[in-house]
């Protein structure tokens, strides 16, 4: 899988936007991650053979979320996504395709704006032993776990994990 904008060709991806409003703090660090350069993230509804779906807890989050994280520079979107469930969760992927692509705004006192590219993948997990040591570096993951029932999710995308698990 190449690129962003070859994501957004293909007729099997769906495409839509959202908008997220930040506390000060949290606003301040996602423009901080934007303006240098990282403008495009990535996450994937993970599943087993039994149609489970894999899911972090993390320290911003405040909730159960898809695992997922920053694409680095020299780095496609799919790469990054296998390699950020790697560190968060110690489960090895296989990609299946992408499911959606986001344009993600962040906003602050309805004032203040910024915006980068999210794509969701879908792929189905090749071991489904959770590592030990979770996340990387400052980064903070609380926990991940395998659901056969999702939870409700801090940022909702139901929609999308019902659909592949299909």
């Amino acid at each position: 899988m190449s690129r962003l904008a070859d994501i957004r060709r293909r007729d099997d991806v769906r495409e839509g936007k959202r908008t997220f409003s930040l506390p000060t703090e949290n606003f301040a660090t996602v423009v901080e991650i934007i303006e240098s350069g990282y403008d495009q993230w990535v996450g994937a509804v993970v599943t087993d053979d039994d149609g489970r779906v894999l899911l972090v807890e993390n320290g911003w989050s405040g909730g159960w979320i898809i695992p997922g994280g920053t694409v680095e520079t020299n780095e496609t979107p799919a790469e990054a996504v296998v390699r950020e469930i790697e560190e968060e969760t110690g489960v090895s992927v296989e990609l299946d395709r992408p499911l959606l692509v986001e344009r993600q705004r962040f906003t602050h006192a309805d004032e203040d704006e910024i915006a980068g590219d999210f794509v969701l993948f879908g792929a189905t997990a090749s071991d489904t032993e959770i590592g030990d040591d979770l996340g990387v570096e400052d980064e903070t993951i609380y926990e991940a776990r395998w659901f056969a029932d999702v939870p409700a999710m801090k940022i909702d995308y139901s929609a999308e994990i019902e659909s592949f698990r299909e």
